[in-house]
């Protein structure tokens, strides 16, 4: 495709650069998150703060061991919390342009369920090795209890602890296409836990879906692969590899569609599959 990058891919790639760090991108935006509530979400603040502070202190670990994963990393958590935001931005749109179906069955998040959102991204990959599960949801269940007790050190309310934790598990690969599928037959409004599991899926493969950062972040993951032993981790990169990673990927909600992923993603399969005939 073009070296020049789309619209929306220099909006993400923006994003990204902005914050040098982790932490500053989730300062940022939990404080705009704060703004808009006049509740007192200090113990959910606190409880960001000391993940942020577990994230740093794991990766810096790994990375001075020279065993930090090449994709898993504090950067691509970083992608899927400024992806996050990103979509979440496209609700004052939604409410705007409330005209089509998709629009009209997506109620606006409130503060707090962005902020479980927000801690949900920050924790989803959360001590992840590397590599691949060797069974069915063993990465994400362990980031999971992880970010749990974090959360019970804050007295976060079980309810809310529960949800984070189902919205960490419904990361897991093969779960993704039954979310979309469950959403998107939806005839009655969606709830949040089945809304926000659309979008932390979405933002977790936002960056991988674009098309120039896309197969930089692809070679990642291949290399990310290979040294964890994982077989055929070549595939990832070769063209045919990207049209599969395409078509299996979904953008379902009304603010991906807002910014055009789902387009994008169309764009690169067409592109892609008229390269190789």
């Amino acid at each position: 495709m073009s070296q020049d990058l789309l619209p929306i891919e220099n909006l993400f790639y923006q994003a990204f650069n902005q914050h040098p760090s982790l932490a500053e991108a989730a300062h940022e935006i939990t404080e705009e998150i704060l703004k808009t509530s006049e509740l007192d979400f200090k113990k959910y603040q606190a409880c960001i703060e000391e993940i942020i502070d577990a994230l740093e202190t794991y990766g810096i670990k790994k990375h001075t061991q020279n065993d930090e994963p090449h994709y898993h990393n504090r950067q691509h958590t970083k992608e899927v919390l400024l992806s996050v935001s990103l979509l979440l931005n496209q609700q004052e749109n939604n409410i705007l342009e409330n005209t089509g179906r998709d629009f009209s069955l997506w109620p606006p998040f409130s503060a707090h369920e962005k902020l479980l959102l927000i801690i949900a991204a920050l924790g989803h990959d959360y001590l992840h090795p590397g590599g691949n599960n060797r069974k069915e949801s063993e990465f994400e269940l362990q980031s999971a209890v992880a970010i749990e007790d974090i959360m019970k050190k804050h007295v976060i309310p079980t309810s809310d602890c529960d949800i984070v934790r189902e919205l960490i598990l419904a990361t897991e690969y093969h779960k993704v296409k039954e979310t979309h599928d469950i959403v998107s037959q939806a005839t009655q409004d969606i709830s949040f836990i089945w809304r926000a599991k659309v979008i932390l899926s979405e933002a977790d493969i936002c960056a991988s879906a674009l098309p120039i950062y896309g197969e930089v972040l692809s070679k990642n993951l291949a290399s990310e692969w290979k040294h964890s032993g994982v077989k055929n981790s070549e595939a990832l990169i070769a063209p045919m590899g990207r049209i599969n990673f395409l078509r299996n990927i979904y953008f379902t909600s009304p603010y991906s569609k807002c910014l055009g992923l789902d387009k994008i993603v169309r764009d690169q399969i067409a592109y892609l599959e008229k390269e190789l005939m």
